[in-house]
C-alpha cells in the first residue's frame, strides 16, 4: 500500500527491478557516490590546512594547493548533489504534496522526476560538447585538460538523471523496510506537537 513520507523520514529510491540483486547494486553505488563526496571532503581540508601551514610558518606557499582544492570542490559538488537526490534530500516545497492523497502524490512525485530527467539530460548533453572542446586546454598550475574540471558536471548530471529513472520507474513510495532512514527534524516535531495538544 502507498504511503506518504511523513516529516522527519526520508525514503530511499528502488530500483527499477526490485530484485535484490539489482537493488544491492543500487545501494552500492550510493555508498560510492559517498565515499567519493567524503574523500573530496577530505582532500579540500587536507590541501587547504597544508597550505596554510606553508604559507604562514614555513613563508613557502604551495603554487597548486588552491587548483586542487577547487577541483575537489568542483567535484564534492556534483557527486554530493546526485548523491542527495539519490536520497530525494534537496530542497523541495512539499506543501501540495502533503496535503494530496497518496495516489495524487504518487504521480506528482513522478512528474517531478521527469522535469528534472529531462533538465539533467539536456545540461549533460551540453556539457559532453563542452568537456570535449576544453579538452587540448591545460589548468595554469597542474597543467591538467580543463575537462576534469567540467567533467564533474557532467558526471553529476549523469547520475542525477539515473536517480531520476529510478524515481519515475522504480514503483510506488513504498520502501523496504531497511531503506527508511529516521532523519530527526526538530522543528517538525515541534509543529507536529504544538498541533496534537490543540
Amino acid at each position: 500500500m502507498s504511503q506518504v513520507p511523513t516529516p522527519g523520514e526520508v525514503y530511499l529510491p528502488r530500483p527499477i527491478v526490485t530484485t535484490p540483486r539489482l537493488r544491492r547494486r543500487y545501494q552500492q553505488l550510493m555508498g560510492v557516490e559517498r565515499a567519493i563526496a567524503i574523500a573530496l571532503l577530505i582532500t579540500i581540508l587536507l590541501t587547504m590546512s597544508v597550505q596554510v601551514v606553508a604559507r604562514y610558518a614555513l613563508r613557502s606557499p604551495i603554487p597548486w594547493s588552491e587548483e586542487v582544492a577547487r577541483l575537489a570542490m568542483i567535484w564534492l559538488t556534483f557527486i554530493a548533489s546526485a548523491f542527495v537526490a539519490a536520497e530525494r534530500g534537496h530542497i523541495a516545497v512539499d506543501c501540495l504534496t502533503t496535503r494530496l492523497n497518496p495516489r495524487s502524490s504518487q504521480m506528482l512525485d513522478r512528474v517531478t522526476g521527469l522535469v528534472v530527467l529531462l533538465s539533467c539530460s539536456m545540461l549533460m548533453i551540453g556539457g559532453l560538447r563542452f568537456v570535449w572542446r576544453v579538452w587540448p586546454v591545460g589548468s595554469p598550475s597542474l597543467s591538467i585538460s580543463m575537462s576534469w574540471w567540467y567533467g564533474a558536471a557532467t558526471v553529476g548530471l549523469a547520475l542525477m538523471t539515473l536517480h531520476a529513472v529510478v524515481q519515475i520507474f522504480g514503483g510506488d513510495l513504498e520502501r523496504p523496510p531497511d531503506a527508511r532512514r529516521d532523519r530527526s527534524d526538530p522543528l517538525a516535531d515541534t509543529l507536529e506537537a504544538e498541533g496534537s495538544g490543540r
